[in-house]
């Protein structure tokens, strides 16, 4: 009975104190929100995370309390922020990006890159004036030019025959057919004694260096022409003849420039831009048919039989006419080739390279009128007679059909010269010029069928069968075809 009266007792008490701390709560939760901090919040644009307190205890700001629910909140968005900013990443990549190669370089954006260059070191020496370009192509943009018989330093080589070379501190790049490894003839080097001539007196001029031959003729220009004060392209142009200007001839020259008469100073043109016809004299009639000769009916065929008896029409020019892409000589002139010839001839001279043999072209296509011009100044240097042997008069020459093309080669000094069928150039070319579809022509002792002297440098596109049928029936082409 005591027991249950202490029970009695004590319930009163124990409702006292939930009343009372019921009151406390209400109390509590009814007192000031107070936010946190703001240096806990990141500021805008800034990559440091909000930092989250590490206890309930340091929600308090001036010892003023946070009420639960205001805590549970301002947690919530502190990580949300750093939720937020952990996704965004450090760097967007752009869709347009290039792509990249298997090193993770970028992509390539020219040839040079495309193609890689081959770190080399050597000297070489122009064989023409040549553009210099930002790219290993011809469509690179021209950012100069060496003349020619510049000494070029190669660094780099690519396997489309161009070859970089230094030029100043941007990247340069010419094309490799037109360098060549000896020192050009009228440059000596410096190690070498400079020449002299006769006298004993150094030369110091490229006409006093190859001297020149007294001779006096009239001529005419056939176009216009710069007058230069030594017989040569880079020479200083000290005047010009106007086209059709009536031209003193008074010397010659080995390289086909010629000394003219020009007030008190030596004075020189390219003779090969003179003719013997007066254009202002008046104009011929049409000459007569030629006896015994006939007017070919397919001036335009692969195959066509042009010689001393059967000609092209004056006003026939071949179509498709492009400059092969091959090594030119530093004579070379008349560059042209019918568009399937220059393809055979560029094959011919990769595969004469292919055998350690360098090929030079020299000249192509020649119109008929160039023809003529040709043929008249051999006829007034050397005589009717003795140019019919060397030289087609027009119409009858079959760099006309756009098909021939004579080479040459270093070894010869770059001539045309019967001399260059004994050259190891020469031989290959005799060997295997078939192969690609060209003949020799004019071949040794064979003048009284073909009309014409040996000339181991002219060759004639027929394609490769019928040129392979012609090689080996070791018949001229008017015998094989049964002329």
């Amino acid at each position: 009975m005591k027991n249950n009266k202490m029970n009695y007792l004590l319930i009163p008490i124990i409702i006292v104190f939930l009343a009372v701390g019921a009151i406390f709560t209400a109390q509590y939760l009814n007192s000031p929100v107070t936010d946190i901090s703001m240096a806990d919040v990141p500021e805008e644009n800034s990559t440091e995370p909000a930092s989250l307190p590490d206890s309930i205890g340091e929600i308090i700001n001036n010892g003023s309390r946070v009420p639960f629910g205001e805590v549970h909140r301002q947690l919530q968005e502190a990580v949300m922020i750093t939720s937020l900013q952990s996704e965004v990443p450090e760097t967007e990549e752009s869709d347009d990006e290039p792509d990249s190669d298997e090193n993770g370089d970028k992509e390539a954006t020219s040839v040079a890159e495309e193609l890689g260059v081959s770190e080399v070191s050597y000297i070489r020496y122009t064989t023409t004036a040549l553009n210099i370009r930002a790219d290993a192509t011809i469509e690179g943009e021209r950012i100069g030019v060496f003349s020619e018989g510049a000494e070029v330093h190669v660094i780099g080589e690519l396997s489309n025959d161009w070859v970089q070379v230094e030029y100043g501190d941007t990247d340069a790049f010419v094309h490799g057919g037109y360098l060549q490894e000896t020192v050009p003839a009228e440059e000596p080097s410096d190690e070498e004694d400079p020449e002299t001539d006769d006298t004993g007196e150094e030369a110091t001029s490229v006409a006093e260096e190859l001297g020149v031959s007294e001779v006096s003729y009239i001529r005419y220009t056939t176009t216009a022409l710069n007058i230069r004060a030594d017989a040569h392209i880079d020479a200083e142009r000290i005047g010009g003849f106007a086209e059709g200007a009536e031209v003193h001839v008074i010397g010659e020259l080995s390289n086909n420039w010629v000394q003219v008469e020009y007030g008190d100073t030596d004075a020189f043109v390219h003779g090969g831009y003179l003719t013997a016809t007066d254009p202002q004299a008046e104009p011929e009639p049409d000459p007569e048919p030629e006896e015994d000769t006939t007017v070919v009916s397919n001036p335009g065929a692969i195959d066509v039989l042009v010689n001393r008896d059967y000609r092209l029409p004056a006003d026939f020019t071949p179509p498709n006419l492009v400059e092969p892409n091959v090594r030119m000589s530093p004579n070379a002139n008349n560059r042209l080739l019918r568009s399937e010839a220059a393809s055979a001839l560029e094959s011919m001279f990769d595969g004469a390279e292919g055998d350690g043999v360098i090929l030079y072209a020299q000249s192509g296509y020649r119109s008929y009128s160039t023809q003529e011009t040709l043929f008249n100044n051999y006829v007034d240097s050397h005589g009717y007679e003795a140019a019919s042997r060397f030289s087609a008069k027009p119409g009858h020459s079959e760099h006309q059909t756009g098909l021939a093309m004579d080479v040459t080669s270093e070894s010869v000094n770059y001539r045309l010269t019967q001399d260059f069928g004994n050259t190891p150039e020469g031989q290959w070319v005799a060997a295997n010029a078939h192969r690609f579809g060209f003949i020799i022509r004019y071949p040794q002792n064979k003048e009284s069928v073909t009309g014409y002297i040996y000339e181991p440098w002219h060759l004639r596109y027929l394609g490769v069968d019928l040129a392979t049928a012609v090689y080996e029936s070791g018949l001229t082409y008017e015998e094989y075809l049964g002329y």
